[in-house]
C-alpha cells in the first residue's frame, strides 16, 4: 500500500489523511488501531449495528475484513456523493476533504473518518465544521439527531477540535436533504473519552473479552470468529445448565407469542375482509368524536426464485446469481439433542 497522503487543511488538531484512493480494506487497516467515531455508540451499547463484543472482535483481529457490497451499503455510498453539492447549494458553505481519516493528536486511541470538512468559502484552508452525510428510510425524519449519531459527531469534534458537525440527511421521500447542526458539548466528550478509554484499556489493551450481550451484532460476530464447528468436539456446560434452560424457555415463549399473533392476525383479516383499512372511533378531550385509522391491510405480492429448479434447469444462470448477486453469512445454529440418539458415551 502506498503511503497515505496528508491533506492541506489547517486549524485541525489531528493528523489528516486522504482515504479517497484507498480500498475499504486499506482504510480499515489504517483505522484498526483506533476507536473510530462510528464505533463509539456500539461500545456504549447505543448502536443498532454494533456491540461492545463485535467491536472488540474486530479490534483484536478475530474477524477478517468484509467487502460490503450489498444494496443498502451501495445505495448509501452513492447517495452520499449526491449530498455534497446539494449541501453547498442549500447552505452557501463549501465542502472539501471528503472521506478524510483524522487521527487525534491528544487521545491516543481516537480517530474519525469525516464525510467532509466544511468551509466558509472555497479558498479557506481552515474548516468551520465537519460534515456527516446520512441516508434514511423513505419518509423518515429526525426530530433530533439519534443518540448513536450524536456519539459519532461528538467524537469527530474530539478528534478534530472542531466545534460543529453538520448532518445532512437524505430520505427516500424527501425532496431535499434535511440539515441539522450539532454543536460541541464538552461534557459529552469528556464522558465518551472516559467510558471508551476504560473499555479500550480493559478489553483491547488488556485482552479481556467484553461481556456477551444478546445484540444481533454480537451473534453475527461470533459466527465470523467461529464460522465452523470442530467435528466431535464437545464442551461441558453443566455449570451453565441454567443458560440453556433459559434459552429453551425463551424459545417456547416466542413460539406461543407468534401463535397468538397469527390468531389475532386471522381474526383481524376476517373483520376487514376486502377493506383497505380498519378504523376506530375515539372521544377527544373536548368530548367530540373522531374516526382514526389503526391499521391497513393492503395487498402485497412476494416474488421468490426457485433456486433448486433453476440449478437443475439453468445451472449456468443459477451459478451466476449465486456468484454475483448473493452474499454468504456464516452462523451457528443451536438445536436440542435427543437424549436417546445423541447421548455422550461414558
Amino acid at each position: 500500500m502506498a503511503p497515505p497522503v496528508e491533506l492541506p487543511i489547517e486549524g485541525v488538531d489531528a493528523k489528516i489523511i486522504d482515504t479517497t484512493s484507498l480500498t475499504r480494506e486499506q482504510w480499515l487497516e489504517l483505522r484498526s488501531p483506533y476507536v473510530g467515531a462510528s464505533e463509539v455508540a456500539a461500545i456504549l451499547e447505543e448502536s443498532p449495528w454494533g456491540s461492545p463484543w463485535s467491536v472488540w472482535a474486530k479490534k483484536s483481529g478475530l474477524i477478517p475484513v468484509k467487502n460490503l457490497t450489498d444494496d443498502v451499503v451501495m445505495t448509501g455510498k452513492y447517495a452520499e456523493r449526491a449530498i455534497t453539492p446539494w449541501f453547498e447549494d442549500l447552505t452557501g458553505l463549501h465542502v472539501r476533504g471528503e472521506q478524510t481519516l483524522c487521527i487525534s493528536n491528544t487521545v491516543p486511541f481516537a480517530a474519525a473518518t469525516l464525510d467532509a470538512f466544511v468551509f466558509e468559502n472555497s479558498l479557506d484552508l481552515v474548516p468551520v465544521a465537519g460534515g456527516e452525510w446520512k441516508t434514511a428510510a423513505p419518509g423518515a425524519s429526525w426530530a433530533e439527531i439519534p443518540v448513536y449519531y450524536q456519539c459519532q459527531g461528538q467524537w469527530q469534534m474530539l478528534v478534530t477540535g472542531l466545534d460543529v458537525v453538520y448532518f445532512a440527511v437524505l430520505s427516500g421521500w424527501r425532496i431535499k436533504p434535511e440539515i441539522i447542526r450539532l454543536e460541541r458539548d464538552q461534557n459529552d466528550i469528556d464522558f465518551l473519552v472516559e467510558r471508551v478509554g476504560q473499555w479500550w484499556d480493559r478489553h483491547v489493551i488488556g485482552g479481556e473479552p467484553p461481556p456477551v450481550t444478546g445484540h444481533q451484532a454480537t451473534i453475527e460476530a461470533m459466527g465470523d470468529v467461529w464460522p465452523e464447528h470442530v467435528e466431535g468436539l464437545e464442551v461441558d456446560i453443566t455449570a451453565h445448565q441454567d443458560i440453556w434452560d433459559s434459552y429453551q424457555e425463551a424459545k417456547e415463549q416466542v413460539r406461543q407469542a407468534e401463535k397468538k399473533q397469527k390468531e389475532a392476525q386471522a381474526l383481524l383479516l376476517d373483520l376487514v375482509k376486502d377493506a383497505e383499512a380498519a378504523v376506530v372511533t375515539v372521544q377527544n378531550p373536548d368530548q367530540s368524536y373522531e374516526t382514526r385509522r389503526v391499521f391497513t391491510a393492503k395487498a402485497q405480492t412476494r416474488v421468490t426464485t426457485d433456486m433448486k429448479r433453476l440449478e437443475k434447469e439453468r445451472p449456468f444462470i443459477a451459478k451466476r446469481i449465486r456468484d454475483e448477486y448473493t452474499t454468504e453469512t456464516k452462523y451457528r445454529v443451536l438445536r436440542p439433542c435427543s437424549t436417546k440418539k445423541e447421548r455422550t458415551p461414558q
